[in-house]
């Protein structure tokens, strides 16, 4: 039995809320009702990918949209983010993005200024090809 849509959108809506901490699968899975390990083969089902391999995507984007739209450094990003520290984002980034967010944010230093205040995904504006913003979204 597939997910219901309050179901996803709550789930959706629990990691919206917490990515800057963390939290396990399970909290996810109670906020739909369904155990663990339902929850985790019909989100899979749903979206293409697990529920880690989906909130590790959310947090990069997270981050992305800081990197654009702030100075700060990449250390201060990973924590507010939700992640342990600079080289653990550096490791997500690179596993997701192709790049370490060093050379990303620096790459991005080329667009113009009213497309990164907008949150404007970098790849598909450079490239017309990839999208980072809302992979697995609803």
């Amino acid at each position: 039995m597939t997910l219901a849509s309050w179901q996803t959108r709550r789930a959706l809506e629990f990691v919206e809320a917490n990515l800057e901490t963390r939290f396990s699968v399970a909290e996810v899975a109670r906020c739909a009702h369904v155990s663990c390990s339902h929850f985790c083969r019909e989100f899979k089902r749903a979206f293409g990918m697990g529920v880690h391999a989906y909130v590790m995507r959310r947090r990069i984007e997270l981050a992305q949209h800081l990197m654009l739209t702030t100075d700060a450094p990449l250390s201060e990003i990973a924590l507010r983010v939700g992640l342990t520290d600079q080289s653990h984002f550096t490791r997500w980034h690179r596993r997701v993005v192709g790049v370490t967010p060093g050379a990303w944010r620096r790459s991005c230093k080329s667009l113009p200024q009213h497309l990164r205040s907008r949150g404007q995904d970098h790849d598909e504006a450079a490239h017309g090809s990839v999208r980072l913003w809302g992979i697995g979204r609803i």
